[in-house]
């Protein structure tokens, strides 16, 4: 700490890193975050955003203001300071209205602070401060919102260890859930839709298929599984051909589709009368080389390599399960033959 800084300034400080051990849910950790930042510089303004690298934008995660605008949510490379950041990966301080595509107006003449907050190499997101003419930053105060930064970054990077374990944790409970499941029901209706079900309530997609392959058309799927929005949305059978929709694709290729981007994606199919998606992951569901199906869920945020590793794992066993369901009930069907 510099010789000018004073001792009162560093209680904020220690109060924030005992607040890192408690482990409270990282939004209000960044709220606090901001708010001792605030207090420490004076700002007039203040914002912490996390950077979403599949978009390539930041999404504002805490604000504090006194503006009479909105403060905006989201920013683009290059846009506005969040962006700016992005873009350089560098710490800001000046006008704000000198940057190279400013987008609040309110604070064209504010003196703003950027600062990246980082990770070792990796762009987590970013905390801005301001404060209206004549007022400006002083030396120490920027040196305590640095420290502020990478205490940010501590924190966030913690809780995304915490959530990355929770989720690891909630995947291996569903497989489980979902293995013991072949072994207790054979019949296939109820086995697929006892597992869309778990995988909408364990792993909180929104949207979940289960369609196979019309045995009678071996160029459609049938569309009769769902869970979540589309169980409660969706009460009849559907066909879609092979040759459509990111499912067919997936079919197709016999390779996992993961589409970040489903909505732009010319190969993406919207049920009617339900929102658009902004996430398709299709998981092709096998038989030793043949294709049964897919294992198909939506989602408002991006899918990862967790997502597509657990989903390939729960559509072998749904393929295990569908073969041993469709031997059962040949061999049933073989029994009551005279």
């Amino acid at each position: 700490m510099s010789e000018h800084t004073p001792s009162n300034a560093l209680i904020p400080i220690a109060e924030l890193l005992a607040e890192i051990t408690r482990a409270p849910p990282l939004p209000v950790l960044l709220d606090r975050i901001l708010d001792a930042a605030c207090r420490l510089s004076h700002a007039d303004t203040g914002a912490i955003g996390l950077y979403d690298p599949v978009t390539d934008r930041i999404d504002t995660a805490a604000v504090r203001h006194a503006l009479a605008v909105p403060f905006q949510s989201t920013f683009a490379r290059g846009e506005g300071l969040a962006g700016h950041i992005i873009a350089t990966g560098a710490t800001y301080h000046g006008r704000y209205s000198d940057l190279p595509m400013p987008v609040v107006d309110a604070m064209r003449d504010h003196v703003s602070l950027g600062l990246p907050i980082r990770w070792q190499d990796r762009l987590l997101g970013y905390l801005a401060l301001s404060v209206a003419p004549p007022r400006k930053f002083r030396s120490a105060q920027i040196e305590l919102i640095e420290l502020i930064a990478r205490i940010a970054a501590i924190a966030i990077e913690h809780a995304r260890r915490e959530e990355e374990e929770r989720r690891r944790s909630l995947r291996f409970e569903l497989i489980a859930r979902i293995a013991g499941d072949i072994h207790q029901e054979l019949e296939l209706d109820t086995l697929l839709q006892r597992a869309a079900d778990a995988i909408h309530e364990v792993l909180h997609f929104p949207n979940v298929d289960i369609p196979l392959i019309d045995s009678a058309d071996p160029d459609t799927l049938i569309l009769r599984i769902r869970g979540g929005d589309y169980k409660r949305k969706i009460r009849h059978e559907d066909r879609l051909p092979l040759d459509r929709g990111i499912m067919g694709a997936a079919l197709r290729s016999r390779t996992t589709l993961l589409v970040n981007d489903a909505r732009n994606d010319p190969r993406y199919v919207c049920p009617p009368g339900v929102a658009p998606a902004q996430a398709e992951l299709a998981v092709p569901i096998r038989s030793a080389d043949r294709m049964l199906g897919v294992l198909n869920v939506e989602s408002d945020r991006a899918f990862d390599d967790l997502d597509r590793r657990s989903l390939e794992v729960i559509a072998d066993y749904l393929g295990v399960a569908i073969n041993n369901a469709r031997l059962f009930r040949q061999a049933r069907e073989g029994a009551a033959l005279p």
